[in-house]
């Protein structure tokens, strides 16, 4: 599984995703899912970025808390 996993360029260091619960992913992916969905409709001009930012930045800071990463930062 590792050797597939870098294969798509997944850094099982920074993001150790065999940490986490099956509902902190699905968590994650709900987070995902959202920014996908807002991203499309800032493309198909349904909205502009300016009226999404603040929802913008309230995903993706709560998807940055629901996962972890490692950005070799000393703690």
């Amino acid at each position: 599984m590792e050797k597939n996993l870098k294969e798509v360029g997944y850094d099982i260091k920074k993001m150790p995703l065999g940490k986490l619960s099956d509902q902190t992913v699905k968590d994650g992916y709900s987070i995902l899912t959202k920014l996908v969905s807002i991203h499309r409709s800032i493309k198909e001009k349904k909205s502009i970025f300016t009226d999404k930012s603040d929802e913008i930045t309230t995903l993706t800071n709560h998807f940055y808390s629901t996962i972890p990463h490692d950005y070799g930062r000393g703690v």
